[in-house]
């Protein structure tokens, strides 16, 4: 059974400035729903209001309704077919539907891979649209398009714009085809260069996965160390404790 699971990212932190103070705090604490009616209500009585569209696409998004999600993200990419973000997030959310029903998605993947390639071609530094065109080229079996070569070119974009990102996506990469020394060697070197939590955690991941449980707790107490974060010393102790 294929699997495609698209990075899809909107940080809660970057929505408009020009939000009132009040819907902001209560999208910061994830109180999607109750800020759901008041944005819809806001579109019925202005439908050209785009921030709007494009806040009701993402609020759907942060709650897994796709559908609804993927209706606001055409809006806007019909409206402005050359903006990359528009695409981005329209390809990534039709992903995440495809996702949700794999049979009824396949009918879908031409229209994911069109716009997220669209939205890669619109902007060259857009770095969460290469992550996702790494996982859709890595999950999707080669008789729907899957394609480790593929997945490698976008790999190597990332490293030209991020090397960090560049290295996590080719240790995801080598993962995937189990090609582990090689995936150790590209973790490794995203956390010698990074140093974030994430470079902690896919590296111990890659470590618990192949049955090396002391080097993961090593690595974890290395990244507790550094960083003293709380979701490293509860891994660590997760995996102590078994």
């Amino acid at each position: 059974m294929w699997r495609l699971g698209i990075i899809f990212i909107f940080p809660i932190g970057l929505l408009s400035q020009t939000l009132d103070d009040e819907v902001k705090s209560i999208l910061m604490n994830n109180q999607f729903a109750d800020v759901e009616s008041y944005m819809e209500m806001k579109l019925e009585a202005n439908p050209n209001d785009l921030e709007t569209v494009e806040l009701l696409g993402d609020i759907y998004s942060h709650q897994e309704m796709w559908d609804e999600a993927v209706e606001q993200y055409d809006i806007l990419k019909s409206k402005h077919p050359e903006n990359a973000n528009y695409q981005y997030k329209y390809g990534g959310a039709l992903g995440m539907k495809a996702a949700s029903n794999k049979l009824a998605g396949i009918g879908l993947i031409s229209d994911v891979k069109a716009s997220l390639l669209k939205a890669a071609e619109l902007d060259p530094s857009h770095i969460d649209v290469r992550w996702a065109l790494v996982k859709f080229y890595m999950e999707l079996p080669a008789i729907l398009g899957g394609s480790t070569d593929k997945s490698l070119e976008f790999a190597n974009q990332l490293e030209t714009l991020s090397p960090v990102d560049g290295h996590l996506a080719k240790g995801f990469i080598f993962k995937e085809n189990e090609n582990y020394n090689q995936a150790e060697t590209h973790l490794k070197k995203a956390l010698e260069i990074g140093g974030s939590k994430t470079c902690y955690l896919e590296l111990a991941k890659l470590y618990i996965e192949t049955n090396q449980k002391e080097k993961a707790k090593q690595v974890l107490k290395q990244g507790v160390d550094a960083l003293k974060d709380d979701d490293l010393r509860n891994k660590l102790q997760e995996l102590s404790s078994e």
